[in-house]
């Protein structure tokens, strides 16, 4: 097969992939166009793929067309460099990436800011979106990687893209204010310069993540001086690196360390069975996400826990979770397939009252809910809702109108 027909064959997935809600149909024309016109071949030298743990595969112009079939396939890539180290960042699902990219509404004319700009593949389709009348400006941190996709550009001509080694999480002033700001790593925290590098009504997509594991991808659109969630769903991203990434601190904890269940562990108050649907062999983890999410952006004593298993970034090994008061001496938890209170009843009531919301809702996930993003520092009248400060910013989540 040439390269157009394994572009062709690929292109065939993307459009049937529909990550948010309510989205349907085939990629839209000028995405189909960008994806098209600029070859993903020409961004991939050195890669794994997911699951591979040693060794790399490595391209040259003599066995491309093997590795073809590979990198047109619907699959995460991580770079690796030029020592044969794998870098802690990656080339996306195609066919996820760019259902993201649809959500940024990319027109002719806009500036667009990518923070963890990677291979620059992406960067060369957004590049192509908005046309020579915009510009799109990529944000590495690793130089090495920087370097390549420069160089990539450069061959295949593409002049209205900017590819700057650096650390993404300050942003880019010197291009600012942008229509369009994508991350590609996951982010704990909004930091506070992209309040102003952000233009009013413009947007800003990224992964955000989740107390209890996991990321939210959200659409928000900036009004005024606060970011309002358009949309959302759930992802899996490399973690945002440099001064503003946090490591692993924000990872569950192990529950046989926590206090509270060493204390009232042998003291259960209460226990009920509940379902969360799907098949019985799917993994717990991803039968309660949905209400997980939801649990934790409503709840201030949102807790998420983890065995002493090792698990994965992804997915904490046998993660539960629930409510806990230490004031009260009161603690709830999900196990699989049902929920134990432990101490006072409190936590346990709790839980069993919002499960029965969420129920009544229709189960919605992250997109079901609103959310207001501000600065931390703000302090004009908030709106009302559960508000979550990540450190530089404050997340108000709150139920939608239930007219």
């Amino acid at each position: 097969m040439t390269p157009r027909e394994h572009q062709l064959q690929l292109l065939e997935i993307i459009d049937r992939v529909h990550p948010f809600d309510g989205a349907t149909g085939p990629l839209p024309g000028n995405l189909r166009e960008a994806y098209l016109a600029i070859p993903r071949h020409g961004f991939v030298h050195r890669y794994r793929l997911l699951g591979e743990t040693s060794g790399f595969h490595e391209i040259t112009p003599e066995n491309l067309a093997g590795h073809l079939p590979v990198i047109y396939r619907n699959v995460v890539q991580t770079y690796v460099d030029s020592k044969g180290e794998a870098l802690p960042s990656s080339n996306s699902e195609p066919a996820f990436i760019l259902r993201v990219l649809e959500q940024l509404d990319l027109r002719p004319g806009q500036r667009v800011l990518e923070v963890g700009s990677g291979g620059g593949w992406l960067s060369a389709i957004m590049g192509h979106a908005v046309g020579p009348s915009g510009k799109v400006t990529g944000i590495e941190i690793f130089p090495e990687l920087a370097a390549q996709s420069r160089a990539d550009l450069a061959a295949l001509g593409v002049g209205n893209v900017e590819i700057v080694a650096g650390d993404g999480g300050h942003g880019w002033p010197a291009g600012a204010p942008f229509d369009r700001v994508i991350f590609t790593a996951g982010s704990p925290d909004l930091p506070a310069v992209f309040y102003d590098q952000v233009r009013d009504g413009g947007l800003l997509v990224a992964p955000f993540r989740n107390r209890g594991g996991g990321e939210d991808l959200l659409v928000l659109q900036k009004r005024g001086s606060e970011f309002v969630m358009r949309a959302a769903t759930l992802a899996y991203f490399v973690p945002l690196t440099g001064e503003k990434g946090r490591g692993d601190a924000d990872a569950p904890q192990r529950w046989d360390e926590l206090p509270l269940w060493r204390e009232l562990r042998l003291h259960p108050c209460a226990e009920r069975k509940l379902w969360f649907g799907g098949p019985t062999a799917s993994p717990y983890e991803l039968l309660t996400g949905g209400f997980r999410r939801f649990l934790g952006k409503l709840e201030p004593d949102f807790v998420a826990l983890r065995s002493a298993g090792a698990g994965s970034p992804m997915m904490p090994a046998a993660l539960v979770f629930g409510l806990m008061d230490e004031a009260k001496r009161s603690l709830a938890l999900f196990h699989p397939y049902r929920l134990t209170g432990y101490g006072a009843p409190d936590c346990f009531e709790r839980c069993l009252a919002i499960y029965r919301l969420w129920c009544e809702l229709g189960m919605p996930s992250t997109g079901g809910l609103r959310l207001v993003v501000r600065r931390a520092d703000d302090r004009t009248p908030a709106p009302p809702g559960m508000p979550v400060c990540r450190g530089e910013s404050t997340f108000i989540w709150s139920l939608p109108d239930r007219g």
